[in-house]
């Protein structure tokens, strides 16, 4: 194949030709760029491309394979959508055929139930006339004669009929009576038939009645064997349950003396008194009971205060029931013991300005007797705070009387303080943007008092009448340099974590701690801040090296005789930054730091905030 060289534009053709250069220009090589080469060398290869035989089949490759692809997604697309129109117009098709097909069938179906019924009325039309003039022509025997001839031939002529109607309407009764034999077994009530020793003794809601009807039973026999002495009595209950639709259900306690009426001879009508859900006592004069028990709450009841009711501090309950003859008490024995005393432990809770012997005065008691129900109040190093609780152990009534007011009130309800910081003003300044006001509410409570004294108080409601405005404070956080520092957390540390010993608190002859420590212990700020003094004596004459940080909302801390100092006055620092190192600068007297805290300008002891060191 023939090969085209293109030549440079502007060079001189032909054999001989020679460049012309300019005068004084050096000969050389070449002076073309390489965009000349690329522009003169790039036609050249695609040119001789276009001529390569492998080249003429790749690109005849390329072309079958995109006109091949192009051709298989157009076909596929054609087939979709001809197969999607063709499957709709077949389905809609094949539904109105099923449904024509149903509806003949349900056609079908109505004709053969209905066939009967109409065949019968347009013979009931031809044959009433007829049996009317047979009845004036023939009398009633006659006309009855008739009436029985035509319905017998009606019944053998249309006899297929009643055949097919019946084929339909067997299922359909069938499938009814089913339904409503369901609904109705699922409605009925189910309770349980109880059977003590093969006998039925009643009929339950559920077993856990049974449970609570056998408890009682239990203690109905406890008592008898108490009131007798021996106890040997034993009931034993094997109760077996059988699933019932119908019966008097009982309750718990008519289930128990059902069960003491199956079991025993030697019991009979009596009432019991419960208290806290134990058995207490059984009498016979149940009227004379209940109208002792009321006597007992008489002297505390009001009858011109409607918000006030008087109860039992025990759960107390009468029933009349089916008790053992042999537990029954006489009734002078039962009302000793409800108007009586019992022994029991009362608790006594410590307040403020209380000590032993005034606790043992106003409870009738020695501080012998005090000590003897407490006895970790004769412990070595017992201190009594307020709060705690002691044993006044002592006789009180049998049932105790409280009296319940129902009171309404109206409380303040504090208001909260929102701080939120803000980079506008100035480091350690506050600014109060809303003043805050206190709520009112009105409360109404039940106030429960024994023996005059409140024990309890339960909110049942309460309604707000004034709303509370709680109080927003900003505070700042801008620096004097410009930058921007995070407040103070509010909650301080200790200044020198590792070491816990105060040599001297603060007293009315030392403003702070000295807390002891090793020389050049890491001394670290108690919260964040910004150093408002740092020096030899910045503190004042005597402290040393000494710092000062204001923390803001009135706060400052104050660390003297330290070795060294790492911070400047006019500097930010945050809780717990290395501020200083521990030394003994100044008026001391051993290596430590003295730790002040101050609030607007007042020194605090600083036990007020560690108090467990």
């Amino acid at each position: 194949m023939p090969q085209f060289t293109q030549k440079p534009p502007g060079k001189p053709q032909g054999p001989g030709s020679k460049e012309e250069k300019p005068a004084g220009m050096p000969e050389t090589k070449s002076c073309r760029s390489l965009e000349d080469k690329l522009q003169e060398r790039f036609p050249m290869l695609f040119h001789r491309l276009r001529q390569s035989a492998r080249f003429a089949a790749l690109g005849e490759a390329l072309y079958y394979i995109g006109f091949w692809a192009e051709y298989t997604v157009l076909r596929a697309g054609r087939g979709l959508r001809y197969w999607s129109r063709t499957g709709i117009r077949r389905a809609v098709r094949l539904i109105g055929r099923g449904w024509h097909r149903l509806a003949r069938v349900i056609g079908h179906a109505f004709e053969e139930i209905t066939g009967p019924i109409v065949y019968f009325h347009q013979g009931w039309q031809s044959t009433s006339a007829l049996v009317h003039w047979t009845y004036k022509s023939k009398g009633f025997v006659g006309a009855a004669r008739l009436l029985f001839k035509r319905l017998n031939l009606g019944a053998a002529r249309f006899r297929h009929l009643t055949r097919r109607a019946g084929v339909y309407l067997l299922p359909l009764s069938a499938f009814a009576v089913f339904v409503f034999t369901v609904q109705t077994v699922v409605h009925y009530n189910y309770i349980l038939a109880v059977y003590v020793n093969d006998q039925i003794v009643g009929y339950v809601e559920s077993e856990n009645v049974f449970d609570q009807a056998e408890e009682d039973v239990q203690q109905r026999v406890e008592s008898a064997n108490i009131a007798t002495g021996d106890a040997s009595r034993q009931l034993e209950i094997k109760p077996t349950f059988a699933l019932a639709v119908q019966g008097e259900v009982l309750d718990e306690n008519a289930m128990a003396d059902a069960i003491l009426t199956a079991a025993s001879d030697e019991i009979q009508e009596a009432t019991a008194l419960y208290v806290d859900g134990d058995l207490a006592a059984i009498t016979t004069d149940g009227e004379d009971l209940r109208e002792d028990l009321e006597a007992i709450k008489e002297p505390y009841e009001n009858p011109n205060d409607p918000n006030q009711r008087v109860e039992f501090t025990k759960d107390v309950e009468v029933v009349d029931g089916i008790y053992f003859t042999d537990s029954i008490s006489d009734y002078d024995e039962v009302y000793d013991k409800i108007t009586g005393l019992e022994q029991a432990e009362v608790q006594y809770q410590v307040q403020e300005g209380d000590t032993p012997w005034s606790i043992a005065l106003s409870h009738d008691l020695t501080i012998d007797e005090l000590y003897a129900m407490n006895p970790q109040m004769t412990e070595k190093g017992y201190n009594m705070y307020v709060g705690d609780e002691l044993v006044i152990g002592q006789e009180r009534q049998y049932l105790p009387v409280k009296v319940i007011y129902t009171e309404t009130y109206q409380v303040e309800v504090p208001y909260e303080t929102i701080t939120t910081e803000s980079d506008e003003y100035d480091w350690g300044t506050t600014k109060t943007i809303t003043q805050g006001s206190n709520g009112l509410k009105e409360v109404v409570a039940d106030v429960t008092y024994e023996n005059g004294v409140e024990t309890s108080r339960e909110i049942l409601q309460e309604t707000m009448l004034q709303e509370v405005v709680n109080e927003e404070v900003v505070k700042g956080t801008r620096l004097k340099d410009g930058s921007v520092a995070a407040t103070a957390t509010g909650t301080i540390m200790w200044p020198v974590p590792n070491y816990r010993y105060v040599s001297r608190w603060m007293s009315s002859s030392h403003k702070g701690a000295d807390i002891c420590a090793a020389y050049g212990t890491a001394i670290l700020a108690a919260d964040s801040g910004v150093v408002t003094a740092a020096g030899y004596n910045a503190a004042g004459s005597g402290y040393g090296y000494s710092i000062i940080i204001n923390h803001g909302n009135g706060m400052t801390t104050l660390y003297a005789h330290c070795a060294e100092l790492y911070v400047s006055a006019g500097t930010y620092v945050s809780q717990g930054q290395v501020i200083g190192a521990v030394g003994s600068t100044g008026q001391s007297t051993g290596n430590h730091c003295h730790f002040e805290i101050r609030i607007n300008g007042a020194l605090t002891s600083a036990r007020n905030y560690f108090p467990g060191m």
